[in-house]
């Protein structure tokens, strides 16, 4: 398994003349109720493009931890951004 965030420049260099593959995790900042961290998206996205990862050779990106969170935004640790062009 690839992971971007652990390679140095050299070994990416060298691992994009087998494949230049990349899969990107995303998951938002947002509460998920008292038990869980706010983490909780990027921890799931994560592992699903870690689980491709072993099945197809393609790099893990690292994840995006922003997302637009309508319903969560007003929890304290939620991170939104907006959909909206200014």
């Amino acid at each position: 398994m690839k992971l971007l965030e652990e390679m140095s420049w050299p070994e990416i260099e060298e691992g994009l003349k087998e494949n230049s593959d990349r899969h990107p995790a995303s998951g938002g900042h947002e509460e998920h109720g008292p038990h869980l961290p706010i983490f909780t998206d990027t921890i799931q996205a994560v592992e699903v493009a870690k689980g491709a990862a072993l099945k197809r050779d393609v790099f893990v990106a690292p994840p995006v931890h922003y997302g637009v969170c309508r319903s969560t935004r007003g929890f304290p640790g939620t991170i939104t951004v907006s959909h909206e062009c200014p």
